[in-house]
């Protein structure tokens, strides 16, 4: 949706997007991001909290690596194209995530994040 508004790359749109939705839902994704984290990172670290957040922490880390900022504001001259893509969302009656559970309201909150 941000590339569809903007010209601002797909890419770079999941660069922001991503770590501020795997906070958002680092509970229901606990397991997931805690074998990726062992898998990709190599972390071995027993709470589990810890190591959603370690993976988490660690992905935001490899794109600052590669020069990618994970804050839509570098790329976007004002938030105000992103308070257009929850109605979207709404207008569909669109529902994200593998399990449908992100709702129009927790894509602004996790937009909100993103900038």
């Amino acid at each position: 949706e941000i590339s569809a508004l903007t010209d601002l790359a797909h890419a770079r749109t999941l660069a922001c997007v991503l770590i501020p939705m795997l906070r958002h839902q680092a509970h229901a994704k606990q397991e997931k991001l805690i074998a990726y984290g062992a898998a990709v990172f190599g972390h071995r670290i027993t709470d589990a909290r810890q190591a959603a957040a370690a993976a988490i922490d660690a992905t935001e880390a490899f794109f600052h690596s590669l020069g990618v900022s994970t804050k839509l504001r570098d790329y976007l001259p004002a938030p105000d194209v992103l308070e257009e893509i929850p109605h979207r969302f709404s207008r569909r009656g669109m529902l994200l995530g593998e399990r449908g559970d992100i709702t129009p309201p927790q894509v602004k909150e996790i937009l909100d994040h993103a900038w």
